[in-house]
């Protein structure tokens, strides 16, 4: 799994940058990005989909896309989409929402068995 969690304000060479995230995001079995991540990715009148469908025909089996406190939204490489509300709370801090959002995602995949090639490479829309 990869997030490329990206930080414009401390990327010196964007070309560089972008060639090394999609080099590594061709090597993922799972891609979690932000509305923002694919934007900086991705430049261009373009819509947020059809910008996680240029991800996905890098290789992973499922690109997520958060969505702040609307949720998240799957992409699976077969063009099935799954939408999963956020549960409200009630938010205090958003410091590493973003990697306890991934963690429960690994967390799921390991606790069903899914955490393995074959299940990534195979993922349903019900698991996702």
């Amino acid at each position: 799994m990869i997030d490329p969690n990206i930080r414009p304000g401390f990327v010196k060479d964007v070309a560089a940058c972008r060639s090394r995230l999609e080099t590594a995001m061709a090597l993922a079995g799972l891609i979690k990005v932000s509305d923002d991540d694919l934007e900086w990715l991705f430049s261009g009148p373009s819509t947020l989909k059809s910008k996680a469908s240029v991800v996905l025909a890098m290789r992973p089996a499922a690109v997520i896309k958060t969505c702040g406190g609307e949720g998240a939204i799957g992409y699976l490489n077969t063009g099935t989409e799954v939408h999963v509300s956020a549960t409200r709370a009630e938010v205090v801090d958003t410091v590493s929402a973003g990697d306890t959002f991934n963690a429960g995602v690994l967390a799921n995949l390991y606790g069903t068995g899914n955490l393995i090639e074959a299940g990534i490479s195979n993922i349903s829309a019900r698991t996702l």
